[in-house]
């Protein structure tokens, strides 16, 4: 990955000693660069401002970071996928769907009790990466909303596993998850949570969701919990990052 990369996580850093000193240095990159997209969602992040435009960041960030993508997760001691495993244990699937499904993670850990797994990611270096873990049934180069407009498929499981933290929000994801739901069928996802807001756009970069608003839009979505488990899901900065896991089904 270029350097840019490097500023942006060394600025993200800095914030949590300097707030004011790394959000002066981001207001000048995003200056001198306005078109460049990780200038301006750094300073949206340092700012506490959402960034409504989250694809082109997005694809960026996980094309570029593909390669060392595995190797960076567990040096952070990403537990998500394993927490996932943890609340699907001794449940098996006909069809599943794996929205954001990256390297193929979740394929590899799950899919001997699936038996047609799909995968949707919007990186192309990273749905090239799930290939070859040749776990996947159909893999799919698509952003997960679009991809829930345009098909007609029902799933018996649909995961969204370390995604939503790129979603400025999720009013519009949950009412396609439960369209693509079949009855009897589970939704589990994870994400980072905050208790500062209902959702806001941390200075690492990634959405921060309140469970109880979480808790709100999957009800609003006519989806019920049936079980929810708050965890560290990933070292970040001098701490770990604290999230939820939530299985989910259609509200009967």
């Amino acid at each position: 990955p270029d350097i840019r990369w490097r500023i942006a996580d060394s600025l993200a850093a800095l914030f949590e000693t300097n707030p004011k000193l790394a959000r002066d240095f981001a207001e000048g990159w995003a200056k001198n660069y306005p078109d460049d997209t990780l200038a301006r969602h750094t300073l949206l992040a340092l700012s506490g401002k959402k960034d409504q435009d989250m694809k082109d960041f997005t694809t960026k960030l996980f094309d570029d970071f593909s390669k060392t993508y595995d190797l960076k997760m567990k040096e952070l001691d990403n537990q998500s996928v394993t927490e996932i495993q943890k609340i699907l244990e001794g449940q098996t699937y006909a069809k599943a769907l794996d929205l954001g499904c990256g390297t193929g993670a979740f394929g590899l850990a799950y899919k001997p009790q699936i038996k047609h797994l799909t995968g949707v990611d919007l990186s192309k270096n990273m749905i090239d990466l799930a290939k070859k873990t040749n776990t996947y049934d159909k893999l799919v180069h698509q952003d997960s909303v679009s991809f829930l407009q345009k098909t007609h498929t029902r799933f018996d499981l649909i995961t969204m596993v370390d995604v939503l933290g790129y979603f400025p929000d999720i009013k519009d994801i949950f009412p396609l998850i439960s369209t693509h739901l079949k009855r009897e069928g589970h939704f589990a996802f994870s994400v980072e949570t905050t208790d500062a807001s209902d959702v806001i756009l941390a200075p690492h970069g990634r959405y921060l969701y309140r469970i109880s608003y979480l808790e709100s839009e999957l009800q609003k979505a006519h989806l019920r919990i049936i079980r929810k488990q708050e965890s560290n899901l990933r070292k970040e900065g001098f701490g770990y990052a604290h999230g939820v896991i939530i299985l989910a089904e259609l509200d009967n």
